[in-house]
């Protein structure tokens, strides 16, 4: 499952790219100024490997399921150039713990990133509409809360346990705006996530949609 979502995100951004070839060299129909972004993503986290219970004294592999998420971001459009702060939280679950089927499980995590964009030139369609593909990358933190109850290998006993943490994380994403009006556009994007969760590196690949409105 996993791997086929991040098939698809790869569809995604080879799609991006093929926009960046087709824009041209234009007059720029989008609006400088303040905007704010709101919007969702499904994404695939990596799994998680930490402790389970004091039982288990070394880290054992707690197997991340999808999540979904929401996000919203606050920046300036310059022109070409675009700047946002970017805050995301994502609601998914836990398949196992030390390979064995997992209960009353969550894993939640979210980011906060300062990020910096550059906007390609715009690719009409119509009259009206136009589309502006983009590639960013931002820097910040990441924090990270999982739980679930599990039957341990061996003894039969259920057992529960949760782990936390936090840690500073760096984002790639790529994408495109559907220009409606000068105010408001429609984005989608491949945005993809490094950090670190219990001292091991924790990636997020994630397939966002927004709502950007620009004053």
């Amino acid at each position: 499952m996993k791997a086929a979502f991040i098939r698809a995100l790869a569809i995604v951004a080879l799609l991006s790219l093929g926009l960046f070839g087709h824009a041209y060299a234009g007059d720029d129909n989008g609006k400088t100024g303040f905007y704010v972004e709101i919007g969702g993503s499904l994404s695939t986290p990596s799994d998680v490997d930490a402790r389970f219970t004091s039982t288990l004294g070394t880290s054992v592999n707690w197997d991340t399921s999808g999540a979904s998420g929401v996000k919203v971001k606050m920046g300036w459009d310059f022109g070409k150039f675009r700047s946002d702060l970017k805050i995301t939280a994502h609601d998914g679950g836990v398949d196992t713990i030390d390979s064995a089927a997992a209960s009353n499980d969550n894993f939640w995590f979210g980011s906060t990133t300062l990020n910096g964009y550059w906007d390609f030139d715009n690719k009409k369609i119509g009259k009206k509409l136009s589309i502006t593909p983009y590639i960013g990358a931002g820097v910040g933190a990441v924090g990270g809360y999982i739980r679930g109850s599990a039957v341990l290998l061996g003894s039969g006993a259920t057992r529960r346990d949760n782990r936390r943490d936090q840690a500073l994380a760096g984002r790639a994403m790529i994408g495109a705006q559907l220009n409606l009006s000068k105010h408001v556009g429609f984005t989608m994007g491949y945005d993809f996530m490094v950090g670190g969760i219990e001292s091991n590196t924790f990636t997020n690949h994630a397939l966002e949609f927004g709502l950007r409105l620009t004053f």
